[in-house]
């Protein structure tokens, strides 16, 4: 399928445009790269067919990136293409060290450089953007402002790189995956899937990872998220380590439905450092 668009969290700057440069340059020379203001209107603009979207769902340092899975879970039309693991290395972008007061950036980001911050700007208030880039627009706004983002960042917006490598752990990386709306996908090394439990009772969870188990079938994730219905009321995101098209999963995929109150399959993928 010929894509001519890529959607990724904006703006200009962001490790998500990182990661659709690097997708675009190995997949889909020819797609525009688009940026969105947020991780849901990126996944929305992937409902054109000829648009797909490149999103994060999980960090090394922070686990799952929650708005995506939530977002995931309203859209079912879309199916995952690729995965591709990015390496992060956060800079602190600014222009005075000396006036400093505030820190600027994605939560996920002000997270993963959380004891950094303390050790070494304890009188910052962090504060929570949209981006990592919209971080580094407020701090070209205000010396007494200073951004966690990408040294590319620094570049387009003209900020010194205060300090580099700022990271709380050196292994930081962020999984993205690549969406649009086609087919079930059945082929590569992974299947994501989510379900909500019939009921809210001992066994219930333990039933359907039970189904896996019995197949051989390896989850190398789970994430449960509430349902927005009532308290204690969860959805569970799984990562199966096998494509649709193999037959233990197929059949754990015919098996699921009758012990799950709804059931929600991503598609299969191969996750690659693309």
């Amino acid at each position: 399928m010929t894509v001519s668009r890529l959607a990724f969290l904006g703006p200009a700057g962001t490790y998500s445009e990182l990661a659709a440069h690097r997708y675009q340059t190995q997949w889909a020379p020819a797609a525009e790269a688009i940026a969105q203001p947020t991780i849901p209107l990126a996944l929305q603009a992937a409902l054109d067919p000829a648009t797909w979207a490149i999103v994060p769902v999980e960090n090394a340092l922070q686990g799952s990136v929650t708005l995506t899975l939530d977002t995931l879970w309203d859209l079912p039309e879309l199916q995952i293409q690729a995965a591709l693991e990015l390496p992060i290395r956060h800079g602190l972008l600014g222009q005075d060290w000396g006036q400093i007061r505030a820190v600027h950036s994605h939560p996920q980001a002000l997270a993963q450089c959380r004891d950094w911050l303390a050790t070494h700007l304890p009188q910052a208030v962090p504060v929570p953007t949209a981006s990592t880039s919209e971080g580094a627009i407020a701090a070209r706004e205000s010396p007494q402002v200073a951004a966690i983002a990408s040294p590319h960042a620094a570049e387009l917006y003209g900020l010194q790189v205060l300090a580099t490598e700022i990271d709380d752990r050196p292994e930081n990386r962020t999984r993205f995956w690549v969406l649009g709306k086609t087919p079930p996908t059945v082929t590569g090394t992974h299947t994501s899937l989510a379900f909500g439990a019939s009921r809210n009772a001992p066994g219930t969870l333990l039933a359907p990872l039970q189904v896996f188990a019995e197949r051989s079938l390896n989850l190398s994730r789970i994430e449960s998220r509430p349902t927005r219905r009532s308290l204690g009321d969860y959805l569970f995101f799984l990562d199966i380590e096998a494509p649709r098209d193999r037959p233990a999963m197929a059949e754990a995929l015919e098996v699921l439905p009758e012990i799950v109150e709804t059931l929600k399959i991503f598609g299969s993928y191969t996750i690659g450092d693309r």
